[in-house]
């Protein structure tokens, strides 16, 4: 993932993503390199995220973690994710930046 933006009205713009509501969520991110987003590498709502041998470069948030409605997030490191810019060096900060969730989409016709 490279070079994510925010959206017209500057929000967003983050590589991974993930929110529980109303059904817990999960996401694995593995072998993989998010380089240059505008916000969040990893976003979390919530959900269970666990990475893995994951690289995450010059980004304003490394990994940020955001409790969904009775719901706790979760980051589960299986090693090997580095982070930092211009290269992914360093270990990865995780922070809770009080973000709010993206908003639901509607549901698909059948």
């Amino acid at each position: 993932m490279r070079d994510t933006l925010p959206d017209t009205t500057g929000q967003y713009g983050d590589a991974f993503g993930v929110a529980t509501f109303p059904d817990p969520a999960e996401l694995t991110v593995t072998n993989s390199v998010a380089d240059a987003t505008s916000r969040a590498a990893v976003l979390n709502f919530g959900a269970k995220v666990t990475l893995q041998a994951t690289h995450l470069q010059c980004q304003l948030l490394d990994l940020d973690g955001e409790q969904a409605p009775n719901a706790p997030y979760q980051f589960v490191d299986q090693g090997g994710n580095l982070c930092g810019c211009p290269a992914a060096t360093e270990q990865c900060r995780l922070v809770s930046t009080g973000l709010g969730p993206p908003t639901a989409l509607p549901p698909l016709d059948e």
